[in-house]
């Protein structure tokens, strides 16, 4: 049997050879396995289905087929956690979120009866956790992200745990904001940034600021005792504007005038959670690359939009960072500097 995910839009479905060497009836591997015929109409490996295809799924009674096929396969093996999570993910994927939703609570509660832990580990949770915020109930999504911690201490749930702290915080319009306090903002972030950084290296790292920043830098790294640097434009959102709260998407532009493709300059890109005074996640990505994937617009403006979601792969996901790994990334990065710099 495959084993299943954390990430929900990476979920494969069983094979039916598989599910016939673990259900005691196969009537159930039957029923599941047609059930996933009709699936396989509207969902695409690895994607999730549009807007068009989830109303033609509805409309078409394709989903009372499906939830009939799939109760028939639990009820005649109940014990199987394998068909309410396969069917959850798909629910998950086709915009039915509170279906999937019960369905995922449904795949833990039964491996944990049966003391399956391969369907009731820390990923199981925090794909309960993701099903849960696409849902808009951010309280069961920290009740799953708290079970995950305990069961395995080392899992990664700060993202998560952010993403639901600021679904169930009050909304605010980006625009509420007073535009006076922008470049107030935008220093302490640097300062904010540059601090955790040198800490986080154990003072390896040192960070210079520029007075004026014309040439849009804003911080420079270097190692200790190298006169190797490397310079990082800054360009920071806050987590409680409007478009981080509704699709967890950081956007922001960048002025053709304060840019330009060099080796040793880098965009970096922060999220901001301004209740916590902390940050994270970032995206460190070099200029040529923003210069290669973005082009200026009519108002001499580069674009950049990524998706903050720990699941999501865009184009930017390869740059996405957490807190935690930026100061060993800068080390990285001034390291190859060196060497491309040394005789």
């Amino acid at each position: 049997m495959k084993r299943n995910v954390a990430s929900t839009d990476r979920h494969e479905r069983l094979d039916p050879a598989a599910m016939a060497d673990v259900a005691t009836d196969p009537l159930s591997v039957d029923a599941a396995d047609a059930a996933e015929a009709i699936l396989g109409r509207y969902l695409k490996p690895g994607r999730w289905a549009a807007r068009r295809v989830r109303s033609r799924f509805v409309q078409c009674g394709e989903l009372e087929r499906v939830l009939a096929l799939y109760e028939d396969a639990m009820a005649t093996d109940p014990l199987e956690p394998a068909y309410p999570w396969n069917l959850a993910v798909a629910l998950d994927r086709l915009g039915l979120h509170d279906l999937a939703l019960a369905y995922v609570q449904r795949a833990l509660r039964v491996a944990t009866e049966v003391g399956d832990e391969e369907w009731a580990d820390a990923q199981a949770h925090l794909a309960w956790a993701e099903i849960a915020l696409n849902a808009g109930q951010p309280e069961i999504a920290l009740i799953a992200i708290d079970q995950a911690a305990s069961l395995d201490s080392t899992v990664a749930v700060e993202a998560y745990r952010r993403r639901a702290r600021h679904s169930a915080g009050p909304r605010e319009a980006a625009n509420s904001s007073d535009n006076r306090d922008a470049a107030r903002k935008g220093k302490a972030v640097e300062h904010l940034v540059a601090s955790s950084v040198m800490i986080a290296s154990g003072f390896e790292l040192n960070v210079s600021t520029s007075f004026v920043d014309d040439e849009g830098v804003d911080l420079i790294f270097h190692r200790r005792d190298s006169p190797v640097t490397l310079s990082v434009q800054v360009k920071s959102r806050s987590w409680e504007s409007s478009t981080m709260l509704k699709s967890s998407k950081f956007t922001a532009q960048v002025r053709e005038t304060t840019f330009a493709d060099r080796g040793d300059l880098y965009m970096l890109f922060v999220a901001v959670d301004s209740r916590a005074g902390d940050y994270g996640p970032v995206w460190l990505v070099p200029s040529s690359e923003l210069a290669e994937r973005t082009s200026p617009n009519t108002q001499r403006r580069r674009r950049f939009a990524a998706s903050a979601k720990p699941t999501t792969h865009d184009q930017w996901s390869g740059f996405r960072l957490e807190r935690s790994q930026l100061s060993n990334r800068i080390l990285a990065i001034l390291t190859d500097l060196e060497a491309a710099q040394s005789p």
